[in-house]
Formats: structure tokens, C-alpha cells, sequence
């Protein structure tokens, strides 16, 4: 397959590493940064390096580089910790808001895990939203349901979405773009834009938004992440054991 289909979610609607690219208004989503993360993990006693966000911020920095993105949305969930910002959090949250605002219009929705972003961003003079609306697409984190009026695609994040494989020795699973239908609408599910977990099979885990209570995962659409980030196109979910081999 040409490498341009294999990255088309729809017309005019591109995958590019963990982001979604909508080409006609040149804007970028990320969804799930999760900032603050790792300092919890090294809390916890996990002995990882204190990369992720330097390397996270630089994969953000060539996304816009490449694309050029006159809007960049991040989708929800750029903190981590629910009841605090703590100093970690606070210093690279203004680094990445601060370089941000310089690069495009940068549009904040808040996420579940956001409680006390607020303070963070009204620092930098930025509002949060719930949703944000960009001609037919309706943007939203998915932890709450906020109605679409006439879009015809909601693109949302708060999954994690990822999807199991099953290869010669092991069951692996790698992150994964997810398009369903919702009320006879379009729904996209984009997977973590951090990279300290691969995230939720939602096939094998329940699934958390109320935008999936009443959705048929299993003739979803699947864009699955190699490990270099490419995205392979794969079909409908149930068809999955016929296409494993691709990885």
C-alpha cells in the first residue's frame, strides 16, 4: 500500500506518529502527554531514566517542524497527577505552553486528569476548553459526554487506544488510531501521545468514555503503530488474526 493511504483516517485527515494531522486546517492534535508521569513512577521505586519528556517534547517539536500546523490542540490530559502540580510538572508543563504559543494558536482542552491545570495555564494566558469545534470536527478529551451538535467526526483521546498482537512467541501490543461509528457519526480514538505504555486494549479492558458505552469496537477500523511510529493500516478489529503477521 502506498504510504499515503496507509496514514489516511479520512479525506484530509492524517496520522503522523501518535498525532492526527486535519489538513485543511492545518492542525495538530495530541492527546494524553500525561506530563508528570514519570517522577511518579520513580516514586513508586521503577528505576527509568528521567527522558520522557525531553523525549517526548523533541518528537512534538519535529511534528510541527514537519507540518507547520497553524492550530495545535492538545487534547487532554497534558499533567498527570490529579490533586496537585507538582515542581516537575509545573516547570516542563510552562516549557512545552511557553515554546507552544509561539509556534501556532495553541488550543488546551482539559482532560480528566487536568483538576488543577488551571493555574498552570492561566499563567500563560491560556483558557481551557471541553471541546472544541473545527468546521465538521468536534474535538473533545472523552471523559465527559458533550454533545457534537451537527459535526460529523468527534476525534477524542483519554483511551489510550492500543490493540493486542498476537506474533510467533508472544502476545505484544503496540498503540493504535481507531475510526467507529457513534450516532451516525465518525469516531476517532487516538492513542497516548507519551510513551512510558502502550496503553489500553479495549477489546481485552473496559472501556472508560461514555462515547463507547453503546459502540461496535470489533468492526472499528484499526491504524496500529510499529515500532518506528509508522502506522499500517489493518481493517476492521474481528479481522485482526488475518493480518497479525504484518508486524
Amino acid at each position: 500500500m502506498a504510504k499515503r493511504f496507509q496514514n489516511q483516517v479520512l479525506r484530509q485527515v492524517f496520522i503522523h506518529d501518535s498525532a492526527l494531522f486535519l489538513e485543511k486546517f492545518k492542525a495538530l492534535i495530541v492527546s494524553d502527554l500525561h506530563i508528570g508521569f514519570e517522577e511518579v513512577l520513580i516514586n513508586q521505586g521503577w528505576l527509568i531514566p528521567r527522558t520522557s519528556f525531553q523525549e517526548m517534547f523533541a518528537k512534538l517539536k519535529t511534528l510541527v517542524k514537519e507540518l507547520k500546523p497553524e492550530t495545535l490542540i492538545i487534547n487532554g490530559d497534558l499533567k498527570h497527577e490529579f490533586g496537585v502540580v507538582n515542581k516537575q510538572e509545573w516547570r516542563q508543563i510552562s516549557e512545552l505552553l511557553s515554546w507552544a504559543k509561539t509556534v501556532s494558536n495553541l488550543v488546551l482542552i482539559k482532560g480528566n486528569h487536568d483538576v488543577l491545570l488551571k493555574p498552570v495555564a492561566k499563567k500563560q494566558g491560556l483558557e481551557l476548553h471541553d471541546y472544541y469545534k473545527l468546521g465538521s470536527f468536534f474535538i473533545t478529551h472523552g471523559h465527559k459526554l458533550f454533545d457534537p451538535g451537527d459535526c460529523k467526526v468527534v476525534i477524542i483521546g483519554h483511551e489510550h487506544a492500543a490493540v493486542s498482537i498476537r506474533t510467533s512467541t508472544r502476545l505484544e501490543r503496540f498503540k493504535a488510531f481507531i475510526k467507529t461509528s457513534w450516532h451516525g457519526k465518525q469516531l476517532i480514538l487516538m492513542p497516548a501521545f507519551f510513551s512510558l505504555t502502550e496503553g489500553t486494549d479495549l477489546l481485552q479492558e473496559n472501556a472508560k468514555s461514555p462515547y463507547l458505552t453503546d459502540t461496535d469496537l470489533e468492526n472499528a477500523e484499526l491504524w496500529v503503530l510499529n515500532d518506528n511510529d509508522e502506522p499500517l493500516y489493518f481493517g476492521k478489529w474481528k479481522f485482526l488474526k488475518t493480518v497479525e503477521r504484518l508486524l
